[in-house]
């Protein structure tokens, strides 16, 4: 049965660099992961902050529109928390991540926190960025 709550939650872990280590998006209350594991292995490594500029290319173009769709809002998602993260503007809208927790050592950073789901699906209509037709 699926829960009417649909408040979810990132965590996002970056090595002692800020490169992106690994990151999880799942449902709040159930726990049940949102989207699939596609996207980790493109993005692992890669500094933190290039995942704030365009990045069309991340998102496999042959996908059909429910996985582009899932992973576009795992990649708003986590633009919104390195945003967070970096102190950077929302971009003149609102937070689409609400940071609650915060941990740095020596080994790197990792971060926790939700995601605003109203926020991130009208990103995603703006830019059209998964061909789902929102």
């Amino acid at each position: 049965m699926p829960c009417s709550d649909q408040t979810e939650r990132l965590t996002l872990e970056l090595d002692d660099q800020d490169r992106i280590r690994s990151f999880s998006v799942y449902k709040l209350t159930c726990r049940q992961p949102v989207g699939g594991s596609e996207l980790l292995p493109v993005i692992r490594d890669m500094p933190a902050r290039s995942l704030l500029s365009p990045a069309d290319d991340l998102i496999d173009p042959r996908l059909d529109d429910v996985q582009a769709f899932m992973l576009t809002k795992q990649l708003f998602a986590l633009q919104g928390a390195i945003a967070v993260m970096y102190g950077l503007p929302a971009g003149g809208g609102p937070q689409a991540f609400d940071l609650h927790e915060l941990e740095h050592d020596r080994h790197g950073t990792r971060l926790a926190g939700e995601i605003a789901i109203n926020v991130i699906a009208e990103q995603i209509t703006s830019c059209g960025g998964c061909r789902c037709s929102l």
